[in-house]
């Protein structure tokens, strides 16, 4: 099941390059260009992009691998938000 956790996140992040309909407006995007740590902004923005993809264009459950999913992303968001804040930036 460790296997199937990143894979199922792999394939939500390359499905952020498609455009489709959307039952909610999606994150606004963060210019990472604007930000002292640039790096850790691009990765909050690609995180939630990730999370809206799961929470509102997809339906199906994947076996628990959806939610499972959507539980690291947003405990990876948390992790990234606090290393702004560690580095100084709210």
């Amino acid at each position: 099941m460790e296997r199937a956790i990143p894979q199922f996140l792999v394939g939500a992040l390359c499905v952020v390059t498609f455009d489709g309909c959307a039952t909610a407006p999606p994150p606004p995007i963060v210019h990472p260009a604007m930000n002292p740590h640039p790096e850790i902004a691009a990765a909050q923005t690609h995180v939630d992009k990730a999370i809206y993809i799961l929470k509102h264009r997809t339906d199906n459950d994947f076996h628990g691998h959806k939610a499972a999913a959507l539980r690291l992303l947003q405990s990876a968001n948390r992790q990234l938000h606090e290393a702004m804040v560690d580095a100084g930036q709210p």
